[in-house]
């Protein structure tokens, strides 16, 4: 069974273990040779074939497939409207209003009340309408269509 890749992986820790899995081979270490001897090589280990080795660990046919979900991953992990998301689900409106500084283009104020700081954050097709209570809680008001007039709901 594939060893599960960690939450947020990271390809210089995976190149580091490619490394070190050759590095074992050529100290003799058993655990080593017993993977690199399943490859059937006619010629000394590469680091190619080690990194070949990690990704098989990892359930991928190729280094290059393993590489690829990583930096992808990567990716997700440093979009703005993923990290909106994860804070809403998690109630942690300081991230909230800390993506919202940072990228201006996520949400946008909507003065319902004088006394209610209402936010749109735009997420595709539909507008989630949301209130920051304090600095440590937010309240979901709704999730509208984009073609839907959302004021009526708001007041």
């Amino acid at each position: 069974m594939p060893t599960k890749l960690p939450l947020h992986p990271n390809l210089q820790h995976l190149k580091k273990q490619a490394k070190a899995l050759l590095r074992d081979f050529h100290q003799g270490r058993p655990d080593a040779i017993e993977k690199f001897t399943a490859l059937r090589l006619n010629v000394p280990p590469k680091l190619s074939d080690a990194q070949y080795l990690v990704a098989r660990d990892y359930g991928f046919d190729s280094w290059s497939k393993l590489k690829e979900r990583v930096e992808s991953l990567a990716e997700k992990a440093d979009d703005p409207l993923e990290l909106a998301k994860k804070a809403f689900r998690e109630d942690d409106a300081a991230t909230v209003r800390q993506l919202l500084k940072r990228h201006p283009k996520l949400g946008y104020r909507y003065e319902a009340e004088e006394s209610r700081e209402v936010r749109i954050l735009l997420y595709g097709h539909y507008r989630i309408a949301y209130l920051i209570k304090s600095e440590s809680s937010i309240d979901i008001l709704g999730v509208f269509h984009g073609a839907l007039s959302i004021e009526r709901y708001l007041v």
